[in-house]
């Protein structure tokens, strides 16, 4: 199950800035030269280090992370965050259960990271968290299934040849997510929404979509 989320690191935040000047240190790298390519302010980052500011968001963490040339995952785990669970990156974008969202930037994280137990995750999937992000869903055409604002764990392993089950992939340039089932004789993709309202299934050729991973859990308030 989901362990818990944040969206800025606050109370492990000295465990964080602990980590985070070793990992520098290790490097060898000055501050200044570390933000400027990490593309961050060079002050905000001489002030976490100095105590001055209390917090950094998850997305300067990850930035730093990979300037320094590892995951974000190793200073979390370094700060403090039990190797009993996993963080999954949710992503700032929305894929569309309705009629298509067209993602302003796929590529841009949201300053939020959501932990779940190792081992219930790997009951789920087998695949590397690196693998694993978390979208939102928009629209109402995977009804009941997904709703709008649910949270959808994606497993972006999953790209080539889309068997049965429910997959976020990209159309004509939007961004979609509905049911796909491969028939491999003929080598079409049957899409489908589990809303009846939508209309009945139709057929694509399976060159005429781009499988970006399936869709293997899903979050909502209730």
């Amino acid at each position: 199950m989901c362990v818990f989320s944040y969206n800025k690191i606050m109370d492990i935040s000295e465990k964080v800035r602990s980590a985070l000047r070793r990992s520098i240190h290790q490097s060898g790298m000055k501050q200044a030269v570390l933000a400027h390519k990490a593309g961050i302010s060079s002050s905000g980052l001489r002030d976490f280090l100095s105590g001055r500011a209390t917090t950094i968001g998850v997305a300067n963490l990850e930035k730093l992370a990979l300037a320094l040339g590892q995951e974000v995952t190793d200073l979390l785990m370094d700060a403090g965050v039990p190797s009993t669970v996993v963080p999954v990156r949710v992503y700032d974008i929305s894929v569309s259960a309705g009629f298509g969202a067209w993602p302003e930037d796929k590529n841009e994280p949201s300053r939020e990271i959501v932990l779940f137990d190792r081992r219930w995750l790997r009951s789920l999937s087998e695949v590397r968290q690196t693998d694993l992000s978390i979208v939102y869903i928009r629209g109402d055409s995977m009804e009941p299934t997904l709703r709008e604002g649910d949270q959808a764990l994606v497993d972006l392993s999953k790209k080539h040849a889309p068997r049965d089950g429910i997959y976020v992939f990209q159309s004509d340039g939007w961004l979609l997510v509905k049911r796909l089932m491969l028939n491999i004789h003929s080598g079409l993709v049957t899409i489908s929404s589990d809303n009846k309202a939508y209309g009945p299934p139709y057929e694509v050729n399976r060159t005429e979509i781009q499988a970006l991973g399936q869709v293997i859990w899903v979050g909502r308030k209730i």
